[in-house]
């Protein structure tokens, strides 16, 4: 299956990642008993990846694979964690999606933690009313892209893993 890419991601490499993502999580579901299907285009644009279904409990989740701090760093990282506010087109970015847990891929697992604990978090920790120039600057503060409408910022890995549901090791 054909995985989707966003025009800004010029070379591919972002949606090759984050679909990789879904798979190795999908199937770390699977293992666990859990009967698992991808997400659906439509299902897609509300940001939602995976469907996982056990003892007729169904959750969705928005997978986010590993990234990088800057798009000129070499290498991803497991130290911070980019959060989505807003999207490249100004609307409510993928941390009000309609998933109910969100997975941050690191190195060697999964943090599963759920949406509306993160919304909190950004809320009372995040000053989204500083603005951050660059890349590194972002850490709880509100960061766009040049000619982009987006919002993120940027959180500490020890935040999403003190409010994880759930560490699903690789």
């Amino acid at each position: 299956m054909n995985h989707f890419v966003h025009r800004y991601d010029k070379t591919g490499e972002c949606g090759k990642n984050g679909h990789e993502a879904e798979q190795v999580f999908a199937s770390l579901l699977r293992a666990e008993g859990f009967a698992v299907r991808m997400a659906t285009f439509p299902e897609q644009m509300r940001n939602i990846d995976v469907i996982a279904e056990k003892n007729n409990q169904k959750v969705t989740f928005d997978v986010k694979s590993r990234k990088r701090i800057s798009r000129n760093d070499i290498s991803v990282q497991d130290e911070f964690i980019w959060l989505e506010i807003k999207n490249t087109s100004g609307n409510l970015g993928s941390l009000f999606g309609t998933a109910d847990r969100m997975s941050f891929e690191m190195e060697d697992s999964f943090v599963i933690v759920d949406r509306n604990k993160l919304i909190e978090f950004v809320k009372t920790n995040c000053n989204m009313r500083k603005i951050a120039r660059t890349a590194a600057e972002a850490l709880y503060s509100n960061y766009s892209r040049v000619g982009r409408k987006d919002s993120l910022t940027l959180i500490k890995k020890e935040d999403v893993i003190r409010l994880s549901k759930r560490i699903l090791k690789k």
